[in-house]
């Protein structure tokens, strides 16, 4: 059975009393994390992979769904979406 609907995914970065000493790393990594997905938006797939390959380094995390978006950049750089994109992937498979 094959669905075509969209859904939003979110990322819990992290629940941090502003006291806490990760309160401004999790802050650092949420403000980063938007740029990062507005140059997704934007189509500016180089400048989207190096925001999310810098977060990669930057925080020390293997945060899955940034690896993922990095491969999606680097599958629209070889076949762009088409004009009515608007951030969604469709998945190939499980």
């Amino acid at each position: 059975m094959s669905q075509n609907k969209s859904i939003l995914v979110y990322e819990l970065v992290c629940e941090t009393a502003q006291n806490s000493p990760d309160y401004m790393k999790n802050v650092q990594y949420a403000v980063r994390a938007e740029e990062a997905f507005e140059a997704y938006l934007a189509r500016d797939w180089e400048k989207a992979i190096e925001f999310y390959s810098r977060m990669q380094k930057d925080f020390a995390r293997g945060i899955v769904a940034n690896e993922l978006i990095i491969k999606r950049c680097k599958h629209y750089q070889q076949t762009p979406p088409d004009d009515s994109w608007q951030g969604e992937y469709h998945m190939k498979e499980k």
